[in-house]
């Protein structure tokens, strides 16, 4: 992972990265994979602005015993820690559905600094009523 996460965008030049499927097991190599988004400020074209992940060792047994402390949640975390403009939280608007079975391992980079980060995502129903709703500054 450390070997190729560096390099990937400049080696393979892919369409924008819409999803990340995150099946590292290790802290260390959450660590090495979360490095991808260092590209996203020199590749902004390369990324898209808000991206949904996967991550599958944030719940387990007791037995793996994961935590905040350590394996892909403490990568999590401390990736969070030392990035301004991209964040990777917990995608909170599925924990009320029970009938997902993955929604705490379902999560959500966030690429502030993207240059289409502050586009517009919402209907167009929502975009009339703020339309409705604005200040005019005299």
């Amino acid at each position: 992972m450390r070997e190729t996460v560096g390099s990937f965008i400049e080696q393979h030049d892919p369409a924008p990265i819409g999803v990340i499927l995150n099946d590292t097991d290790y802290h260390s190599s959450t660590q090495d994979s979360l490095a991808l988004f260092e590209s996203a400020g020199t590749h902004p074209d390369k990324f898209l602005p808000r991206i949904p992940m996967y991550f599958d060792d944030v719940i387990g047994s007791e037995l793996e015993m994961y935590g905040p402390h350590n394996g892909q949640l403490a990568a999590i975390a401390e990736f969070n820690e030392g990035s301004a403009d991209t964040k990777v939280a917990l995608n909170q608007n599925l924990l009320p559905h029970a009938h997902i079975r993955h929604r705490y391992q379902i999560y959500y980079a966030h690429l502030f600094g993207h240059p289409r980060y502050c586009e517009y995502i919402g209907g167009k129903d929502q975009l009339a009523v703020e339309s409705k709703l604005r200040l005019v500054a005299n």
